[in-house]
């Protein structure tokens, strides 16, 4: 965010004449005389980062600048926000200092301000006081400033930008670049009804002397494989999928909504059905595809991705025991630890989502807690809405039965099973040595056969969602691209999360709720003002408004921005489509879209299995 000049509809342009008029003048004595008491008892605290002061503050000033500060580091510290790689430092300057230090007049803005400086290795937040600090709100507004800075941009900067679909996003102008592989593995998923094609396909049943009805889909396998594997020894049918690629790219630019169909019609046919998408999720699932988001292939995406990297570190562990077995490699125990730690890493990523249900397992072995979950199963479906829309004539009961064994018997279920077995595997190596057969040997290849009939199309599937995703922006080039959205995003956590600090301080305060009210009364207004244009606030305004129905509770939001991430980045990335509804105010949307995002994280929550273990398995087998 730039220095605020005056005029500017910024948050930092809020004057103290705008707070002259919001507070009873007897409580702004009585909270300035409380600021510039300092506590004998208190121990003398330091800044957590360095702070370089280049003018003279009065010693009552600067005593509240102080408190006001550490009760807001105070504060982010126990919402979990904090900096783990950047280390910025922090200089204050008077009007005439910063005149001097940079030939531009202080006096021109609208003071207190702030400027985040990352020319350097390090991120430098300068901030420029006035000449003199006559009132607490000139204190509150350059804590503010601060924590806009170093809570806002830089922890965006951090924990935001870097992350899919961010990432992923082509830049303004760019243009689309993918690699023959990619282009290839995609148009053996399309599988286009090409002449030229099925031609290939023929010749090369015919070169590898495959005869009979499925010479064609044989001779398809082999085509497709040759050229992954060697494409320059193959230029004419590798000019052949570049030919296909580009035609369904002028398919998508001509006809972008049939495209679109189509090609989730085909990925929902190819979707494995031991449960990539679980019942409780369909309903998510349906709602992208009516609403033709492309933001559907992200989300398919990153479960792929987590799903794929899984099965390719348990086929890693699977090699190495077995070499070790065959005795072609030597146990080592540390890398027998490394493999306990990265397998129970992955279960707790599948648990922490609520993607395995330990209790719907067959042959957990159960303990109290998670029989009583199996117990009330059948009451969880009915919350979910799962036997709202059941054919006329069904039994409820057959189908959570049907639900039961969707769950416990998913891809999900599978890898859990998988790793926890392998680390039993590994356990026992460690405790009577690597000459003793496998436990379970027989469940555990049954598993692995079981997965790997899947993981070619779920590798195929992972890498046509990756492409489709991209191909967002030529289905439906934004007037927002990517860096203007990351700056919308960042400006709307930094203004939001500087006010929710400041909202949190009032709370520490004598008569605080009420100096919080008045605080809250007065961002609300000025936000609702500002969010039928500027889409910083309206950012700003989704987030106050979960703030608000999270109690004020400033870690649910934080978590919003970082870990339950997808419905924000979903808002910030289709924020003008989202508001463009003619029928609906903007600020009616953002808290329709607030009461969702809450809920939606409420469900998560309430969807996530805790973190216990089953007890083990039945012997099977």
């Amino acid at each position: 965010m730039a220095l605020g000049k005056k005029g500017e509809n910024r948050f930092g342009a809020i004057g103290d004449s705008l707070f002259e008029s919001r507070f009873d003048p007897k409580q702004k004595g009585q909270f300035a005389a409380k600021l510039a008491e300092a506590d004998a008892k208190d121990q003398p605290k330091t800044y957590p980062i360095p702070v370089r002061f280049f003018t003279q503050l009065d010693p009552k000033a600067q005593n509240a600048l102080h408190k006001v500060t550490q009760t807001c580091f105070s504060v982010a510290e126990k919402a979990g926000i904090s900096l783990k790689h950047l280390s910025p430092e922090v200089e204050f300057y008077g009007p005439y200092e910063w005149e001097h230090k940079t030939g531009e007049s202080a006096f021109s803005m609208e003071l207190p301000a702030a400027k985040l400086d990352r020319s350097g290795k390090t991120p430098l937040i300068q901030l420029i006081l006035p000449d003199q600090i006559k009132n607490s709100e000139a204190v509150i507004k350059a804590v503010r400033l601060l924590a806009s800075k170093l809570f806002g941009h830089l922890y965006f900067e951090e924990n935001v930008a870097g992350r899919p679909p961010f990432s992923l996003m082509q830049e303004e102008l760019s243009e689309l670049s993918f690699d023959f592989r990619e282009k290839l593995l995609y148009v053996r998923f399309l599988d286009p009804p090409s002449p030229a094609l099925q031609q290939s396909f023929d010749k090369e049943a015919l070169a590898q002397g495959i005869r009979g009805p499925k010479a064609r889909e044989m001779g398809k396998r082999e085509w497709f494989k040759a050229l992954l594997e060697s494409p320059e020894t193959r230029p004419n049918q590798a000019h052949l999928i570049e030919d296909l690629f580009a035609q369904s790219l002028k398919e998508l630019k001509a006809n972008p909504d049939p495209y679109l169909e189509a090609l989730v019609s085909k990925i929902d046919q190819h979707l494995p059905k031991g449960g990539l998408i679980l019942p409780h999720e369909k309903k998510h699932f349906e709602f992208f595809k009516k609403a033709k988001q492309w933001n559907l292939f992200h989300a398919l995406e990153d479960r792929l991705q987590l799903v794929v990297g899984f099965w390719g570190e348990v086929t890693e562990c699977f090699v190495w025991l077995d070499q070790v077995a065959a005795q072609e490699e030597t146990f080592d125990p540390e890398l027998a630890r490394a493999w306990r730690k990265t397998l129970k890493e992955r279960s707790a990523q599948l648990r922490k989502r609520g993607l395995v249900k330990l209790f719907l397992m067959e042959g957990a072995q159960l303990n109290e807690r998670q029989q009583g979950d199996k117990n009330r199963f059948p009451l969880w479906v009915w919350k979910q809405g799962l036997l709202d829309h059941l054919p006329a004539g069904s039994d409820p009961a057959k189908w959570i039965k049907r639900y039961q064994d969707q769950y416990g018997h998913s891809l999900y279920a599978k890898l859990f099973e998988l790793s926890f077995r392998l680390v039993e595997a590994i356990e026992g190596m460690e405790a009577q040595g690597p000459g003793r057969p496998l436990k379970e040997a027989s469940r555990l290849k049954a598993l692995r056969t079981s997965v790997s009939l899947l993981s070619e199309g779920l590798e195929d599937l992972l890498n046509t969602t990756r492409i489709a995703f991209s191909l967002a922006s030529v289905a439906k080039p934004k007037k927002h691209h990517k860096k203007e959205i990351l700056k919308n995003y960042a400006e709307g956590w930094a203004y939001f999360v500087s006010f929710a600090l400041i909202h949190q301080f009032y709370w520490t305060q004598p008569q605080g709720d009420e100096k919080a009210l008045q605080f809250l009364n007065l961002i609300g207004d000025y936000t609702q003002a500002k969010v039928e244009q500027e889409p910083s606030y309206q950012i700003a305004g989704l987030l106050l408004e979960v703030y608000k129905k999270k109690g004020f509770t400033l870690t649910p939001v934080v978590e919003l921005l970082t870990k339950d991430s997808k419905m924000l980045d979903f808002f910030a990335i289709h924020q003008t489509e989202l508001l463009a509804k003619k029928n609906e105010q903007p600020g009616e949307i953002i808290q329709n879209f607030g009461g969702l995002v809450e809920k939606w994280q409420a469900d998560r929550f309430k969807n996530a299995i805790n973190r216990a273990q089953p007890d083990g398995f039945e012997v099977r087998g």
